[in-house]
């Protein structure tokens, strides 16, 4: 898994949790608190370390680490190609199955 340039993992900070740009704010508290209904706007006021960009690193972190986890998104880059996802199964959306 490639890591965002703005996630730091460092084993001696936040217990090697994913951080960002080397703070003390984990990947995992900026999604906890957007969870919560806090908006990014908030985040920062209330964070002023973080800037506006860390927040499309946080999202493109999390979205590698589920793809990792869940055997990456259903669908291939074109619309209703097949692609393996975990087991080795092969999905498809409805329209290339009702194409073939």
């Amino acid at each position: 898994m490639s890591v965002h340039p703005r996630i730091t993992i460092e084993s001696g900070k936040r217990d090697g949790k994913p951080c960002i740009r080397g703070m003390r704010i984990t990947v995992n508290d900026v999604l906890g608190w957007l969870a919560h209904g806090m908006t990014e706007e908030e985040i920062l006021e209330e964070h002023p370390g973080l800037e506006k960009e860390d927040f499309a690193a946080v999202y493109a972190f999390a979205s590698e680490v589920a793809d990792t986890a869940y055997g990456g998104s259903t669908f291939g880059p074109i619309a209703g190609t097949p692609r393996r996802i975990g087991f080795g199964r092969l999905v498809m959306s409805q329209a290339a199955i009702e194409r073939s």
